[in-house]
């Protein structure tokens, strides 16, 4: 941008601002000399007045651009320049055509080939484009390859199930712009049902009274499996036709496939055929692994769960018996994609792995066993490349190391010819919209160099655009433009963006609550575990965590101890999400380990409140829980939610999603932020723990 028309230059302001994170060397942010606001340069060249340029910015405040910055999900809707990053996302679908090809080239009868699961591994730093690029894969393919998409999990003991719970919730998605919203899960049973039904269709169209009829619905089947969906019927002939063909599909799975863990199969197929919302969160609940209560497992022909057990079961082998349900579970649907096109595995924002050994090495384990076990899937792991080499290349077995990286991929370094491309990207739709002078505007070439100083990151670049944008909104005469010099981070601006990823991650939180999606109990705990992990960690204590057992192994609730060498308690806080059998026997032994007090001093006990009401009994061995001091929370949605906008906002720290410029906030910052605006204490767990000295050291 010119300034009377002489190029601008920057300068870094000499004086600091306070609050600057200690130990670190201190960042500047570098401001322009006397400049004109940006696009005056192209206004004065174009003969427009100030009138004009006046009703484009009185526009643009009253509907700013939005400037994206990250990508959280695959399912999220951002502006893509898909030229950067181009060659990584052809070569993830050059991948899936060799696996689809492959398949092809060998089927020689109706029942089709088991091709080995492939890896892909995606190498970039922060802010580069990771999660992005599975966004783009889901936008594009979806519809033919389903991306399942896994986040890092949280509880060592339940590895295989996080990953299968995940799978679940990704398969349970509607596919992306889809007209109809079918989901992932409806689109690739519809060809399973088609191999299954066609040929029978086919048999009987020869001849009879109704030849014509059922050639008439191979050919549909063969135009779209999803017609199915529309040949049903309504009503009673309804429900005799998805019986009918729940049992041929299952008949034909035991016979072709008995791999394919048949209960698995009934439940995935009833889902698809169930409208009713109420029966298809019942349905997830008790695939991913959750006990339901017997008489509403009943209704929908299931077990209760996936491991019967009583009083005297043991903790170990129940969970144990889980984990290999999960690795069942998961070749089952490996199995199943086989009658259509590979899945996308995709494994991110694995950061939090990092300096966690045992649970790290249980990820790979599991990892492991999914390669060797489920075919067709294209595996893609998307992590940091200092996480590859410093963490999983040590900690990591080497037969994981290869199947994980069998194609290796590096995200591509932003040029300054990406920034007029991501700009364009961001602004197309209010350059239609309100016919702006450039596709670019208010932005000038001049400014794009400018933005594109020090070679920054995608993320970085947008950030600086949204501040500059901003800066011209107010009309200010010295926008603000990234110089050579240091950038001051002030505590107000980490503060700044702290408060807007809160205010992000609880508006989700608030409307997935909505949706009666309850965590399993191995998760749940495990997000608790890692909040108060982070937020002890500023204690002043030395803490450990430990969990507490049954004396013989028995069957326990969810949960973990605290303790300190400095203070004479331990406490433990357990998560009971169960109903019905499943939750008697848990809190019976919970009752008798706290009854004999030599694992831990003071219990809280978490219990979301739209679970099912427990029985008789469960309530009498709870009374007497509460009558000997313990606390007990029935978490409301303003307590789940809160919990859970803390453990998405440390997991976008680890990821290093929270900066400012190229500072990167750290969780230590973030937990300070909670305490000191005081939503720690809003936690109804928080405010039980207090009864833990480094607890209410850390809650302050």
């Amino acid at each position: 941008m010119a300034v009377d028309g002489k190029r601008r230059t920057s300068h870094g302001e000499a004086e600091l601002n306070s609050g600057v994170r200690r130990g670190d060397a201190v960042r500047g942010r570098s401001r322009g000399g006397s400049f004109r606001s940006i696009g005056q340069t192209f206004i004065e060249e174009n003969g427009m007045d100030r009138d004009t340029a006046g009703n484009y910015r009185e526009l643009l405040e009253q509907d700013p651009p939005q400037f994206t910055d990250r990508v959280d999900t695959p399912w999220d809707d951002v502006p893509d320049y898909e030229d950067f990053n181009g060659k990584a996302y052809r070569n993830i679908v050059r991948e899936l055509t060799r696996m689809r090809v492959a398949g092809n080239e060998t089927a020689e009868t109706p029942v089709p080939p088991a091709p080995g699961s492939h890896g892909v591994l995606v190498l970039g730093e922060a802010g580069t484009g990771k999660t992005h690029l599975l966004m783009r894969v889901a936008k594009n393919l979806a519809q033919s390859n389903h991306i399942l998409f896994v986040r890092k999990p949280n509880n060592e003991e339940a590895v295989a199930q996080h990953i299968w719970t995940n799978i679940i919730r990704s398969l349970s998605r509607s596919v992306p712009h889809d007209t109809h919203r079918r989901s992932q899960l409806d689109i690739l049973l519809a060809h399973v049902f088609s191999a299954v039904l066609i040929p029978e269709f086919e048999r009987n169209g020869r001849t009879g009274p109704e030849a014509e009829q059922r050639r008439k619905w191979a050919k549909l089947l063969r135009d779209d499996p999803y017609n199915l969906f529309h040949m049903l019927g309504k009503g009673k002939k309804r429900q005799d036709n998805v019986r009918k063909i729940r049992g041929k599909t299952l008949r034909y799975l035991q016979v072709h496939h008995p791999d394919v863990d048949q209960k698995i199969a009934h439940a995935l197929i009833t889902y698809c055929f169930v409208s009713d919302d109420e029966r298809k969160r019942l349905l997830l609940t008790w695939l991913a692994g959750e006990e339901i209560d017997e008489s509403e497992a009943k209704r929908i022909g299931l077990p209760a769960g996936w491991v019967s057990i009583d009083d005297t079961s043991t903790d170990i082998s129940t969970q144990q018996q889980r984990e290999e349900q999960a690795l069942r579970a998961i070749r089952s649907l490996g199995i199943l994609s086989t009658y259509y096109r590979p899945l996308i595995l995709a494994f991110d924002q694995l950061e939090g792995l990092r300096n966690q050994r045992r649970l790290t090495e249980r990820w790979g384990d599991v990892v492991r066993e999914i390669f060797t076990m489920t075919p067709n899937l294209l595996i893609i792991t998307c992590i940091f490349p200092s996480l590859w080499e410093e963490w999983f290349g040590k900690v990591l077995d080497e037969s994981v190391l290869q199947r994980l990286s069998q194609r290796r991929i590096e995200l591509e370094a932003f040029q300054p010819h990406h920034g007029a491309a991501l700009l364009r990207t961001h602004l197309r739709s209010h350059f239609v919209r309100y016919r702006l002078p450039t596709e670019i505007y208010p932005f000038e070439e001049e400014d794009v160099s400018i933005l594109c100083n020090g070679n920054p990151s995608p993320r970085i670049f947008i950030q600086r655009a949204q501040r500059m944008f901003d800066d011209w909104l107010d009309g200010e005469e010295e926008p603000t433009v990234p110089g050579d010099e240091p950038e001051i981070v002030t505590q107000e601006a980490i503060a700044s963006v702290i408060k807007t990823a809160l205010q992000k991650f609880r508006a989700e939180e608030s409307e997935r609550y909505d949706s009666n999606e309850i965590l399993p109990e191995t998760d749940f705990i495990g997000r608790i575990q890692n909040i108060f992990q982070a937020v002890l960690q500023g204690s002043g204590y030395d803490v450990q965590f430990a969990k507490a057992i049954h004396k013989k192994g028995y069957v326990m609730p969810a949960n973990f101890m605290i303790e300190s060498p400095e203070t004479d308690k331990k406490l433990c806080i357990a998560v009971m999400n169960s109903t019905g059998n499943a939750f008697a026997h848990r809190i019976k032994n919970l009752l008798a380990t706290h009854k004999a007090g030599d694992q831990y001093d003071e219990l809280v006990i978490v219990r979301d409140c739209r679970c099912k009401a427990v029985g008789a009994k469960s309530r009498e061995y709870l009374k007497s829980l509460q009558e000997d001091g313990v606390a007990y929370i029935a978490a409301q949605k303003a307590e789940i939610c809160l919990l859970n906008t803390l453990y998405e906002a440390l997991t976008a720290a680890e990821e290093q999603d929270l900066s400012v410029g190229t500072y990167k906030i750290e969780k230590a910052e973030l937990v300070a932020f909670a305490r000191e605006n005081g939503l720690l204490r809003e936690s109804e767990v928080f405010r039980a723990a207090m009864c833990f000295r480094p607890v209410e050291a850390a809650v302050g």
